[in-house]
């Protein structure tokens, strides 16, 4: 899944007739690259951790690479010269994170990319049996249940925060390293929470790998931005701020700062 370094939605008010509509971004040159996010789901409904993500640095990786991110425990952190995986990489994440991640004997549903061709010969997929099935070219997008139930929703919460700073805190930098890991790391925080299970399930069924019934679920969008309380203010004590976000695993209103800047985590709280 890319994920633009700033993004930005493609729509905006404008008055009716105007030839010339103008938008408002903190850096230009990020909204025309990205950097990979590569989500792990299983058909229970569950978001694995750490989730892979491959940042973009064309210059080479500098030497505060680990630990600008090394705080964001959600996330597995890598790089490239341009933003996207290659063979090596994938080979890594298979033997550290997927086989301890994976039960013996588990099914797993890789795309199509040339780089994916080398799993099934790595030793340690030969020995836990775990069954690699290929989704053929140019179905991705029909068939490949994070394509078609979950990529647009983790976009969609990760674009309606960067919107919501932009407007409300334009003083913290989107495209800086550490605030991209933070806002992802938070926005992985979400997912993982027990009331998106079905939303993640969900994607399997949409994809026609199985038939059976699904809980209705709100979206991480709607629920943790679009509040139903006029005016809420931040849960914790002696804060008081306006809300920023409502966590999808507590259900308490946060501040800006309360929630991003000192890295809420309720998840260490509600295993599941």
């Amino acid at each position: 899944m890319g994920i633009q370094l700033e993004m930005i939605s493609g729509r905006t008010l404008a008055f009716k007739g105007e030839k010339r509509v103008e938008t408002v971004c903190q850096n230009k040159n990020a909204t025309t690259h990205s950097l990979t996010v590569q989500p792990l789901l299983n058909a229970s409904g569950k978001l694995c951790l750490p989730v892979l993500t491959c940042f973009y640095e064309p210059a080479g990786a500098p030497q505060c690479f680990q630990r600008d991110l090394s705080p964001y425990k959600n996330l597995k952190c890598v790089w490239t010269t341009s933003g996207k995986m290659n063979k090596e990489i994938m080979k890594n994440w298979m033997k550290e994170d997927f086989i301890s991640t994976a039960d013996k004997n588990s099914v797993l549903f890789l795309d199509s990319w040339s780089g994916f061709n080398e799993a099934k010969l790595i030793p340690e997929v030969k020995a836990n049996m775990i069954h690699i099935l290929t989704i053929p070219k140019k179905t991705t997008g029909k068939i490949q249940p994070c394509d078609i139930g979950f990529n647009r929703y983790f976009k969609s919460l990760y674009r309606t925060t960067e919107d919501k700073i932009r407007r409300l805190h334009p003083e913290f930098m989107l495209t800086k390293r550490s605030n991209v890991g933070l806002l992802l790391n938070q926005t992985v925080e979400q997912f993982c929470a027990p009331r998106y299970s079905s939303l993640i399930a969900h994607s399997f069924i949409k994809a026609g790998f199985f038939n059976h019934d699904y809980e209705e679920y709100q979206t991480p969008d709607d629920y943790c931005y679009h509040f139903k309380k006029v005016g809420a203010r931040c849960d914790l004590k002696r804060c008081g701020k306006l809300a920023f976000i409502k966590c999808s695993w507590c259900e308490k209103f946060f501040c800006f700062d309360d929630y991003f800047v000192k890295i809420h985590c309720c998840r260490n709280n509600n295993v599941r």
